[in-house]
């Protein structure tokens, strides 16, 4: 599992900034994360009661597959294919 943190880039930050842009958190996805990202991924924290220090880990990964499954059903079969895509 890849841990995301301040000042990590790449794929993986893009993927998460595109999810976090998805459930209307206001943030550019440009790859890299910044503190932009980092105050992002914290409110996203603490919105659904994980401990909010900014590192995107194994716990928000988990939610993560659980709120894409409910909000978007027909991403069911990516997340399948695909299964630690967000782990």
């Amino acid at each position: 599992m890849q841990t995301l943190k301040l000042d990590s880039t790449g794929h993986a930050v893009i993927v998460l900034q595109h999810f976090l842009k998805t459930i209307g958190q206001p943030i550019s996805v440009d790859g890299e994360f910044g503190p932009k990202t980092l105050a992002q991924v914290k409110a996203f924290q603490s919105q659904h009661k994980l401990r909010a220090d900014g590192v995107r880990a194994k716990n928000l990964g988990a939610l993560v597959r659980a709120l894409l499954y409910l909000r978007f059903p027909y991403l069911r079969l990516a997340v399948f294919i695909w299964p630690n895509i967000f782990t």
